[in-house]
């Protein structure tokens, strides 16, 4: 899929970066939200396509959803080479080289406001809004993996105020079963959303029946490439496919996904 050209509206772009995260918010107030930053062999490079593609010359927000690698790698490319007025961490340091290294150039980018947003925090961009769905204010402990379910976990709500109405996408990086559980109890009357990032890559483990219920999604994207893991996993995909009531893009099928709003529906854009 590609651009569409015309007046502003908001996009969302489901980068096709191999088997990892890449996602791109555009809204139309001219702010752009980098989530996840993902580089691999022959796929889509986020840099490229943020300066070259999109021509984007600065940040508002990096958001790293968790410290697992295929969520940061060459995220300090971007770091070095992009303004980005703040960024946006969910769990509390990890003793990993690579995000040690990270942390460390955050230390020496002392002009980057670095967050650590929980459950509830909310912020605006113009008519828009992003709220965060998880972890909660204290992170899950002895789950079956504690990073991922500490994901910051997003849902971006975009309105058209002449027309009263909105839509809404749900961006789940890598959560898990229990955290879609404590999401179900925190966010229940407010889940329902007709475009669903889905999370951990079709992992069996990233998927909750009870949440796909009550978020009843239009679109359901997977990012995804080739892994040792057998993602998507055939159940979960069914399970996906079950709850979507339209259609399920791949990015190892479909390439890059984008969408765009006018905060009346949701439009895939085809190129």
């Amino acid at each position: 899929m590609a651009p569409a050209r015309g007046s502003p509206v908001f996009r969302i772009h489901f980068l096709d970066v191999g088997h990892g995260d890449t996602t791109l918010l555009q809204f139309d107030n001219g702010r752009t939200y980098l989530i996840d930053h993902h580089e691999a062999t022959g796929k889509t490079l986020p840099m490229d396509y943020l300066v070259q593609t999109l021509g984007v010359k600065e940040l508002e927000t990096v958001v790293i959803t968790h410290p697992h690698t295929d969520h940061f790698r060459g995220i300090h490319q971007i770091l070095e080479t992009i303004p980005v007025r703040q960024v946006w961490l969910s769990a509390p340091p990890r003793t990993t080289p690579s995000y040690q290294a990270f942390e460390e150039l955050l230390e020496m980018r002392q002009e980057i406001r670095v967050l650590f947003p929980r459950s509830g925090t909310s912020v605006t961009e113009g008519k828009d809004r992003i709220r965060v769905l998880a972890p909660p204010a204290n992170l899950l402990r002895g789950t079956h993996k504690d990073i991922n379910n500490a994901s910051l976990v997003l849902k971006v709500t975009i309105t058209h105020p002449e027309q009263d109405t909105s839509v809404s996408a749900i961006l789940g990086a890598d959560a898990e079963i229990a955290s879609w559980q404590q999401i179900l109890i925190e966010h229940a009357s407010d889940l329902q959303a007709d475009l669903l990032k889905v999370s951990h890559h079709g992992s069996p483990f990233g998927s909750d029946s009870h949440a796909l219920a009550a978020i009843r999604p239009q679109y359901s994207v997977i990012s995804v490439g080739s892994n040792p893991h057998g993602h998507p996993d055939p159940d979960t995909l069914s399970l996906i496919e079950a709850h979507t009531s339209g259609c399920v893009f791949r990015t190892d099928r479909d390439g890059t996904c984008i969408f765009e709003s006018d905060g009346v529906s949701w439009n895939p854009v085809s190129g």
